[in-house]
């Protein structure tokens, strides 16, 4: 069957049409069944030097936009003459560079290019490794099951990495969220939006939330808990403060020990003398201020960056 009669739907990213002599091609010359599938979706164009790529997703049941494609059909087309297929006959089946195995869901798929994704260049090492065993490059081979999701979180983290450091919040918010929805113990996503719901939202309840989220993810890390007793103490929940800080000295804070101890001691001593704890609301100056305890509060505010650098990494 050819693919104009096979039909299929385009992306809305995607800008250009497929040449007549892609439309004319005939699915099975080129391997794919199209009696296995019901939908075609056009999903990308990628340029060589010598011609341009067109990238098609097909499915064998409905278009289920959160989970990878049953297979991936592409075909090129030279600059030079574009009434020919260039290199229609490879398919990318199966873990190629272009394979099923590591294409992105289309919810994600707008501008993804297999040459240099994270796992486009998994699959090129993986295909050096079948030449250099003079195995069969382009074809059915079975490269493990790859998880989607993986591959979905790795993509959003590749987006939203500079719109965080871009400072553009609003934008990165929905990208965090789906990360957090596809992959529940992402400790990067989980630190992020505590971050950002703290310094951009200036949302206290909700930067606590996400930072006790960090803590349930990986409890041994002492630099969490120590940013969770800051969100509980600013909002006046001191009992909370109090355990949260405490179990940062015992999972451990390095040089920030002393800050924090500094703090408990202080808190103790205020709530058993029957004084009232300023916290300054969600001003983490006005709780300095307040407080007496710039200082500790510098060092969380160290202890923060620490945490962002190392999850960065």
């Amino acid at each position: 069957m050819k693919l104009q009669d096979f039909g299929y739907s385009k992306e809305p990213w995607v800008e250009h049409d497929p040449p007549a002599c892609g439309l004319a091609a005939e699915l099975e010359e080129y391997g794919v069944d199209s009696s296995q599938f019901q939908h075609a979706v056009l999903v990308n164009t990628l340029d060589s030097s010598k011609c341009r790529y067109w990238v098609f997703y097909f499915f064998r049941g409905e278009i289920d936009r959160s989970s990878r494609p049953d297979d991936v059909f592409s075909f090129g087309v030279p600059f030079s003459d574009p009434s020919q297929i260039f290199e229609g006959k490879r398919k990318y089946l199966g873990g190629c560079l272009w394979g099923a195995k590591i294409a992105p869901p289309l919810d994600v798929a707008d501008g993804w290019d297999a040459r240099t994704s994270p796992e486009g260049v998994k699959a090129s090492q993986k295909m050096e490794e079948l030449k250099r065993a003079g195995k069969p490059v382009f074809g059915p081979h079975n490269f493990g099951e790859e998880d989607p999701a993986e591959t979905t979180a790795l993509i959003l983290r590749e987006r939203v990495e500079p719109l965080l450091q871009e400072k553009r919040y609003d934008e990165a918010m929905p990208l965090l969220q789906m990360m957090i929805e596809i992959d529940p113990n992402s400790e990067y996503a989980a630190f992020s939006l505590a971050g950002v719901y703290r310094y951009h939202f200036k949302d206290l309840s909700q930067a606590e939330k996400w930072m006790e989220k960090c803590t349930q993810i990986d409890p041994s890390r002492g630099d969490h808990w120590g940013i969770l007793g800051q969100d509980r103490y600013e909002q006046g929940k001191i009992a909370e403060a109090i355990a949260a800080y405490e179990e940062a000295l015992r999972r451990g804070v390095g040089d920030r020990t002393a800050g924090i101890r500094s703090r408990v001691e202080q808190l103790k001593s205020t709530v058993s003398g029957g004084s009232s704890v300023p916290t300054g609301g969600s001003s983490v100056g006005s709780a300095a201020k307040s407080s007496g305890c710039a200082g500790v509060l510098a060092v969380l505010a160290v202890m923060a960056a620490s945490a962002l650098i190392s999850l960065v990494r």
